[in-house]
């Protein structure tokens, strides 16, 4: 290499471009331009120190990496043969340079602006009242005189250590790539090189898979979180998984695996296999990981040329062709597919601490239950609501107040003043249930739950579980055996001994801990504080509006309006009832000595009249018995009685066409 130039005066600068950049010691090798005014003729190489607007022992720096081909002013620091880059120079790089060089690229600057640029499409722009970083159609502005922030990147991407989310177009890892580890394949943004979009038509990879007349192929769009339990960067796994490093002090070496459900791409698969994703919600449509677009069942919905390849894509879309172009066909599919989904990892208590056994069907597979609710495109609802276990909550009907908003500071009488008690408790419930009914007790058999903030302090209520109106103990109160109604007389044999009474009509305490805890087997509890109207449908194959399907009984009680009517039911066609016969199989876990076989029907009909006497209308094992303290009428255009057996009439005074026939023959002739 030739000598360098030696700088006579010292102090003055030459211009010269790079053509070799060493970052470790922001160093460059730089050419002098051969026109220079000043140093010997010809192309020379220095080695020069690149300017650095900040650097700092503990860490701090402020620089970039110069393009070869960027015009510098280099100078000679004095008494020494070191020379440092001392500016750049908004101009063309030397004539030598030029095909190899870059452009330099000055943005359009405006009075006021101060613009860093990393090259066209990354810069920050800082004016009198924003911030902008990157370029108009993918940028984020900070404006700060109209209190906006803006955001115009096609896809956004957030996470944190409380969430997950996804915003933009449908994007899936069909073939997931062996080079992108777990903590990559989330947080990477080279890891979207790898997605493939999924289109209208989820089969092609082009958003044009026409090259003829194009037929377009839009990019579905999704807005996907993923909320956890704990910190993500704790890492926590299934529960038999963490109770074993609870004992032991080993974890599991996990490192050669690619967990599916830390990719960015990752979509429907919360499982108790890693119980730390605790909720999901899509907006948009619904994808799996594969790219299938998902129907309310989860099953793959058939979309594309590919897999609708019996119909013709150049047909018109009219009325009589409508079910043979693919064009409507897709649109057709297109709308069985989920808009929303919102789904819970829902907690389960299994024998051990491990997750349930997902091939495991029993007590209709309960276990492997979560609570999900999803909306299809042509708005149909499909909702599922798990059931509690045995140690579960019981939903309480109880309104709720803060401390402070009951017992406010007593200087200030100020309800917003914030207010700290001895049993740091803020939130006061109370109920709101008409009658207390049945008590939580916990497996010692004490009171159990929430205290009612209106009961005596020196001997707290708590708040006790049942409906709000009527007292739940008392449904059907005259068949239970403290308040058993017997009628003076009933035929053919005392009605004690026809009825069995109820001991009660629902269990009056719920153990709610414990080995013997039985609190379970809730999905909810809604209360409406006004009325409710219910309009109802009917499908089209059977005309049905209303399918019902209860694993167990129902208890109810049914209040009266301002005209004295508890049901007011009009039935446009036949109304027909089955009592009796076998139910549905127990569940061994929970009820164990339940009778699942045959069992004789009952209809049991009970009327009070004004002196609070009662009429019984019962259908049983024994027939039909009909008792009442006053008159029964028959009235038909024609009467048959009939019988296989004996026929009697038992009657003080019996009375036929007008005519008396006493009990006793001998007491006289027939009138």
């Amino acid at each position: 290499m030739a000598q360098g130039p030696i700088f006579k005066p010292s102090g003055l600068v030459r211009l010269a471009t790079i053509t070799k950049v060493d970052t470790s010691t922001m160093s460059a090798y730089v050419t002098f331009r051969p026109d220079s005014p000043l140093g010997n003729d010809g192309i020379n190489q220095v080695l020069v120190q690149l300017p650095v607007p900040y650097l700092s022992s503990g860490g701090g720096f402020i620089g970039g990496f110069p393009a070869e081909g960027t015009p510098v002013y280099v100078s000679q620091v004095e008494g020494t043969s070191s020379y440092a880059v001392v500016g750049f120079v908004a101009r063309d790089p030397i004539p030598q340079l030029k095909k190899s060089a870059t452009k330099l690229n000055i943005p359009d600057l405006q009075r006021g602006q101060i613009t860093i640029q990393a090259n066209t499409d990354g810069s920050i722009t800082l004016d009198d009242d924003s911030i902008t970083i990157g370029e108009p159609k993918n940028s984020v502005i900070f404006d700060t005189s109209r209190k906006i922030f803006l955001s115009t990147f096609d896809q956004s991407y957030y996470f944190g250590q409380g969430s997950r989310v996804v915003d933009g177009v449908v994007l899936r890892d069909k073939q997931p790539a062996n080079n992108y580890p777990s903590f990559l394949r989330e947080s990477d943004p080279a890891y979207d090189d790898t997605l493939i979009v999924i289109g209208m038509d989820p089969v092609a990879n082009s958003r044009i898979f026409n090259s003829g007349t194009a037929v377009r192929n839009p990019a579905r769009v999704e807005k996907r979180e993923v909320v956890y339990e704990y910190e993500e960067s704790a890492n926590v796994y299934s529960n038999d998984i963490e109770l074993e490093f609870y004992k032991t002090g080993v974890f599991p070496n996990y490192n050669n695996i690619i967990d599916r459900r830390a990719g960015r791409a990752d979509a429907l698969s919360l499982s108790l296999t890693s119980p730390n994703y605790l909720m999901e919600s899509i907006k948009g449509t619904v994808v799996d990981i594969y790219g299938n677009v998902i129907d309310l069942n989860r099953d793959i919905i058939p979309l594309g040329k590919d897999k609708l390849s019996s119909f013709n894509i150049k047909s018109t879309a009219s009325e009589q062709d409508t079910f043979k172009n693919v064009y409507e066909q897709i649109k057709r599919q297109e709308r069985k597919s989920l808009a929303f989904h919102f789904e819970i990892n829902s907690r389960k208590e299994t024998t051990g601490s491990g997750p349930p056994n997902v091939n495991n069907k029993d007590n209709y597979a309960r276990a492997r239950s979560r609570f999900f609710m999803d909306v299809d495109k042509e708005g149909q609802l499909k909702l599922n609501v798990p059931a509690s276990s045995e140690t579960g909550n019981i939903p309480l009907n109880i309104r709720y107040e803060n401390y402070s908003t009951v017992s406010p500071n007593t200087e200030s009488n100020n309800t917003n003043d914030i207010v700290f008690n001895s049993l740091y408790k803020d939130i006061l419930p109370e109920s709101f249930i008409n009658s207390p009914a049945i008590s939580l007790i916990d497996e010692t058999g004490n009171s159990f739950g929430p205290i009612d903030r209106f009961s005596n302090k020196n001997s707290p209520t708590y708040v006790q579980h049942g409906t709000v109106y009527h007292n739940i103990n008392e449904t059907c109160s005259t068949l239970q055996i403290n308040s058993f109604y017997t009628p003076v007389e009933y035929v053919p044999t005392t009605f004690l001994d026809l009825v069995v009474p109820l001991q009660t009509i629902v269990s009056t305490k719920i153990t709610v801990n414990g080995q013997n805890a039985n609190a379970g087997g809730r999905s909810g509890s809604l209360n409406f504080d006004g009325s409710i109207e219910i309009n109802v449908g009917a499908n089209t194959v059977d005309r049905q509006s209303l399918w019902l399907d209860t694993q167990g009984g129902i208890v109810a009680n049914v209040g009266r309006d301002l005209r004295n009517v508890s049901v007011a039911a009009n039935m446009d066609g036949e109304v027909l009832i089955q009592v009796g016969g076998d139910t549905v199989p127990a569940e061994t876990e929970r009820f164990k000595n339940s009778n699942t076989g045959w069992v004789a029907g009952v209809v049991d009909i009970r009327v009070f009249n004004s002196q609070k006497e009662m009429t019984i209308f019962r259908i049983d094992d024994n027939g039909l018995s009909v008792t009442t303290p006053g008159s029964i009428t028959y009235y038909a255009s024609k009467m048959l009685f009939r019988s296989t057996a004996s026929m009697e009439f038992d009657s003080d005074n019996l009375i036929l066409n007008g005519r008396l026939v006493v009990k006793d023959p001998g007491a006289g002739p027939i009138r």
